[in-house]
């Protein structure tokens, strides 16, 4: 009897042990986990994956801005290809797909365009309402239309204090790959939204 208590008080204490331990995480899991913390804006999900630097980016002033940006993110999706890891640091080939970005931020300027023409010819020259192009701009990213943006790129990580930490910072082909294809086609830094 005492054995058999012997033995179970060892079982529950390495299964406990197994559990509390670092996730074992590998570093498919930590892309994948980090781009649906993206998806979601999880940032103490995202905490566990990037750099406090690269993190303080993605702070919200307003619930606004984070609606906004998560509407930016309804799309995003990865796909891992290959992953190629030596001890601490790992190279993972992923597959990142969102709504062309690029290709509605274009109809949203094209858009701005004609309501600026069609404005200047008006007897009214009050100009527009920043609601109301705010309001065009919502309705031209809820539209489903713009088609999908993917991008195979690699990701570089680290293993820091047993964690995965994704390095991509200053990473121009990750963000373009989640901005759905804007940061090259508008020459922009969306990280700062």
């Amino acid at each position: 009897m005492k054995k058999t208590k012997l033995l179970v008080i060892f079982l529950l204490t390495f299964i406990l042990v197994t559990a509390c331990a670092n996730k074992g995480e590998t570093p498919e899991q930590a892309v994948k986990n980090a781009l649906e913390a993206f998806s979601k804006l999880d940032l103490k999900a995202l905490a566990e994956y990037l750099p406090s630097e690269e993190l303080a980016n993605l702070n919200y002033e307003t619930e606004e801005d984070r609606e906004f940006t998560l509407l930016l993110m309804k799309n995003l999706k990865c796909k891992v290809l290959e992953v190629d890891k030596d001890g601490d640091r790992a190279v993972v080939k992923t597959e990142i797909s969102n709504t062309d970005l690029a290709a509605a931020f274009l109809a949203y300027f094209e858009k701005i365009f004609e309501m600026t023409v069609i404005q200047s010819f008006s007897a009214d020259s009050s100009g527009f309402d920043e609601d109301e192009i705010d309001q065009l701009l919502l309705d031209i990213l809820g539209q489903d239309s713009y088609g999908t943006h993917t991008s195979v790129i690699d990701i570089n990580l680290q293993r820091i204090k047993g964690n995965w930490i994704l390095e991509v910072e200053n990473d121009e082909d990750f963000q373009n790959a989640i901005w759905g294809g804007a940061v090259k086609a508008l020459g922009a830094d969306l990280n700062n939204l």
